[in-house]
């Protein structure tokens, strides 16, 4: 299947569309009957429908629409008044529309050209016989009616309508999922019955009262087979892009990383502030339940490199995950097991893969990344604060006297006189600036920025408030220097509010879930929750888009890493000799190194822990239902880091003689290097972090330069971490 198909039909789904979305815009559109008069119509080529609404705030009935077929002509035609003026001919009947630009016009043909094309591998639809039920009039049962309707098969859903003419207005639907099941009578019950019924059913594990099903009747066996390929292929297209490792039904043999009980925030309304819950870690997912033996999980929060865990204030030993389906906020019993709950999540982040159905992160790949150096030819005073984030040094401030117009807040530190830090421990990072001589060349991977108008939904005078109002304001934003700030006017020199994108993950809204407006996204961050509205799609896409980079750069690499470790590999390659090496004479014939020694197995009394009952859980928000018997398995190593063969005394020895080298470094430069780990003083419902700096710089030459002031972080909004220190140098 075409990838531009798929990533459209991706948008749809998360949209709360049917179909694939390809385009969207206000167009002018002359009336079908009078052929005169002319209107103002917001249009949305979904699947195979170019389907027009009063405006893109009133999406919620459409005004009428243009079934697509394979026959459909494009062509421009000329109107006195209007310059761009075009037409769409299907088999059914002619739409003439206008663009206000040229460029526009050009993009809806294409698009409207692009989802004709499409049709060949995609098209499904006709008239089938509904089975509807009604209860007799007499006692003693009900009546079985079958009426004719017009189906449409769309990607994620089968729709159908009262004919061809009206596909705007859906009778009813049937929502697909990766575990919709399909049920054909043999080619022989059909000839006996003399009836060709295809049944569809939402989920065989399902509950009586949570299952849907639908009857229709072909009229031969020919198109009724035609009809079970198609949806079969339709499921089958869901089932891959699932990105649950373990599907319903079958066993889930994933390694468990870490599990245990966990305070939770509870959402509002419930009884209970921090509940206590069971949590399992896989290299994939974290799956919450009620407790071990729970036969439905709660939810699944799906682990990618977009996800951040950090520290929080919110009660002793709390921590949060930030994914894209949400935050959740945590706390262990102690300092100890918030460390190891932290580190394991990390780890996972790590060493986790992209998800499959994730438009956002195939539109955040194309924006090209930004780089740019800096040169310091003489030995001075930097003036430049780093902030840790995951192993990252971002750029959090330009003290007063710094180059601002060189270095822009936000940026990541990518290289050190050519020396990538991308993939280096954080520590390794700070050590290469630690006594610094010059020439210093500093390469920085820039935040994007971006800004323009937004609609807003309201989140009432409490901005903590999960339950947001309907109300929608229109407000103006940027994304500039790892923040996004909002405005009533764009002159304003205060922002309304300002969100820090560290510990974010952006995310689009379906329609269903944002008051039934269409083309939202939403940042998740902290406690809050910001929902944003687009006026087109291609406005929405490039918003998100610059987002999720913006998110991934604050968060300390996220989607860049895989970049970077793409570029870092090739680089190798291409350093690598093509001949072998050559060999010493006592080496030629020496030995292999005898393989590590296999751990024994523990015996019925050891004090290993055991791991929890399966359970099978729903699916996480906007995602297909799925079902898992999570079959866990003892935590181990190897599910972290599966390539890791080194042997334990190896590995003992190597952090031995790298932990002499960091403290013989550190030695030559401890009049210049003191690292005092950020403080934390919460205030209100934002945070504050007041850090003592670090000189990285030449010895003091004055009392002026003895020490440095504490660099202070101010950050409008809901934060709650504590777990970053700042440097200066």
């Amino acid at each position: 299947m075409d990838e531009r198909l798929v990533e459209h039909e991706q948008i749809g789904s998360a949209l709360g569309f049917e179909g694939a979305v390809r385009k969207s815009g206000y167009l002018e559109k002359r009336a079908k009957k009078s052929g005169f008069n002319w209107k103002k119509r917001y249009f949305v080529l979904n699947g195979s429908s170019l389907t027009y609404y009063e405006s893109h705030k009133k999406m919620d009935e459409a005004k009428g629409a243009l079934l697509l077929t394979l026959d459909c002509v494009i062509r421009e035609v000329s109107e006195p008044r209007h310059a761009y003026c075009f037409e769409v001919a299907s088999g059914f009947e002619t739409l003439r529309v206008a663009a206000t630009s040229r460029e526009e016009a050009d993009a809806w043909k294409n698009a409207i050209s692009d989802a004709v094309a499409a049709l060949e591998s995609t098209m499904q639809r006709g008239f089938l016989d509904l089975q509807t039920i009604r209860r007799a009039s007499v006692v003693g049962g009900s009546k079985v009616n079958w009426v004719r309707k017009f189906f449409v098969l769309h990607s994620n859903t089968l729709t159908y309508h009262q004919d061809h003419y009206n596909t705007y207005k859906n009778l009813g639907e049937f929502k697909l999922t990766a575990e919709t099941t399909i049920f054909v009578p043999s080619l022989q019950q059909q000839q006996s019955a003399g009836e060709h019924i295809l049944e569809l059913v939402s989920g065989i594990h399902e509950t009586p009262e949570t299952q849907v099903c639908i009857k229709v009747r072909a009229r031969d066996a020919n198109e009724l087979e035609t009809w079970r390929t198609a949806i079969d292929r339709a499921v089958q297209a869901l089932k891959n892009r699932d990105d649950l490792a373990s599907k319903r039904g079958a066993t889930n043999d994933e390694t468990v990383v870490k599990d245990g009980y966990l305070a939770t925030q509870a959402a509002c309304g419930g009884t209970e502030k921090w509940p206590q819950q069971y949590y399992a870690l896989t290299a994939s997912a974290l799956y919450q339940a009620q407790d071990t033996n729970s036969a439905e999980a709660l939810a699944v929060y799906l682990i990618e490199p977009a996800c951040s865990a950090y520290t929080t204030t919110l009660r002793p030993h709390a921590f949060e995950l930030v994914t894209s389906q949400g935050v959740l906020h945590l706390a262990a019993e102690s300092a100890e097991a918030t460390d190891l709950w932290l580190n394991a999540l990390r780890k996972v982040i790590a060493n986790s893969t992209s998800l499959k159905a994730d438009p956002l992160l195939t539109a955040a790949r194309k924006l090209p990344i930004e780089r740019y150096e800096v040169r310091f030819i003489t030995k001075q005073k930097l003036n430049i604060v780093l902030e840790r984030a995951n192993q990252w040094a971002i750029v959090k401030q330009i003290p007063k006297g710094g180059r601002a117009d060189l270095v822009s807040e936000g940026s990541a530190l990518a290289a050190v006189n050519g020396t990538c830090t991308t993939l280096l421990p954080y520590d390794d990072t700070v050590r290469l600036l630690a006594g610094w001589q010059p020439p210093l060349i500093l390469s920085f991977i820039r935040s994007p920025n971006k800004e323009g108008w937004l609609s807003k939904q309201a989140r009432g005078r409490n901005k903590n408030a999960l339950v947001s109002s309907k109300n929608w304001k229109k407000r103006y934003f940027k994304i500039q220097g790892g923040r996004l700030s909002y405005y009533t006017d764009p002159n304003e020199t205060q922002p309304k509010d300002c969100i820090q994108l560290t510990g974010c993950a952006v995310s689009l809204v379906a329609k269903q879930d944002a008051d039934g407006q269409s083309f939202c996204f939403k940042l998740n961050f902290g406690l809050g929750l910001l929902i944003m509205q687009a006026t087109t799609l291609d406005e929405m896409i490039d918003w998100t888009a610059t987002l999720y980079q913006a998110v991934a750069i604050a968060n300390g690499g996220g989607y860049i890493l895989d970049i970077e470790r793409s570029s870092s590999n090739q680089k190798a390659l291409q350093n690598t000799p093509i001949s072998p090496p050559q060999l010493e004479e006592n080496q030629k014939y020496a030995s292999p190194p005898p393989p590590p020694a296999s751990k024994p197995s523990p015996g019925p009394g050891s004090n290993e822990r055991k791991t929890p009952k399966s359970f099978k859980p729903p699916p996480p928000p906007g995602r297909p239902s799925t079902s898992i018997n999570a079959s866990t398995k003892p935590s181990s190593p190897a599910a972290i880091h599966p390539r890791d063969t080194r042997t334990q005394e190896l590995a003992e020895a190597e952090r031995f003689w790298a932990e002499a080298a960091r403290q013989e470094r550190e030695a030559v430069h401890r009049d210049q290097l003191n690292i005092v780990p950020a403080g934390t003083s919460p205030k209100s419902q934002a945070w504050l972090a007041n850090t003592p700096s670090a000189q990285f710089a030449s010895p003091p030459t004055s009392d002026d330069d003895i020490g440095s002031p504490r660099a202070k972080q101010f950050v409008i909004g809901i934060r709650t971490h504590h777990d970053k220190g700042t440097i200066e140098f």
